[in-house]
Formats: C-alpha cells, sequence, structure tokens
C-alpha cells in the first residue's frame, strides 16, 4: 500500500499515473482509491474505492475461507459484500458513488 500526500498541484496524480503503468506493464494488480478533505465521515473511503471494484470481481473459489460472519459484517463496509441484506451506511454510499460515477459516460 502507497499513501502519497502533499499540496495540490505538485504532481501526486501524473506521478502515481505513471507508478501504476509501470506496475501494470509487470503484471501487478493495481487498485486505486482517494480520498479529500471534505470526506473525513467516510473512515474507510479511500480502501473502499480502491477495492470494492476488484472485490466485486473475485469469485467464490478465490472467497471460500470468508464465513458467512465476516461477509455480512463486510457488507456494511463493502457494497460487494451487501448482497445478504441491506448495505449499511457507508456500504450506501459508495453505492450512491458508483450509481454517480457511471453516468460519467453520459455527461
Amino acid at each position: 500500500m502507497l499513501v502519497v500526500t502533499g499540496e495540490p498541484g505538485i504532481g501526486k496524480t501524473l506521478l502515481m499515473s505513471h507508478l501504476a503503468a509501470m506496475a501494470t506493464e509487470r503484471g501487478c494488480i493495481v487498485l486505486s482509491g482517494r480520498a479529500a478533505e471534505l470526506e473525513r465521515d467516510l473512515p474507510f473511503g479511500p480502501v473502499v474505492a480502491a477495492l470494492d471494484d476488484y472485490l466485486m470481481s473475485l469469485g467464490q473459489a478465490e472467497l471460500w475461507e470468508l464465513t458467512p460472519e465476516t461477509t455480512q459484517q463486510l457488507g456494511l463496509i463493502f457494497p460487494s459484500f451487501a448482497h445478504d441484506g441491506p448495505p449499511g451506511l457507508q456500504a450506501e454510499r459508495f453505492l450512491a458513488y458508483r450509481a454517480v460515477r457511471r453516468l460519467r459516460g453520459y455527461v
């Protein structure tokens, strides 16, 4: 895991784009998440943003060791695990975020 912080405009995004491209070329799985100062009420925000789409792509074979209790607890944070009941508040926010993200192709 790598966390990059700094003042706006110093090239963090460009640096991370280059690092992600290099890692992808070498066959690494590259996941990314972002946080903003105004999102302090989402403590797992960058983690959920980085992992949720990847977790959704995994099948039961990769997740076979997770107990139902574990997946239920993960459903409180990750929308991809919220299929056993209503998602927690954190997961609901990311479901809404994902829906808005899909709109980008139409706007």
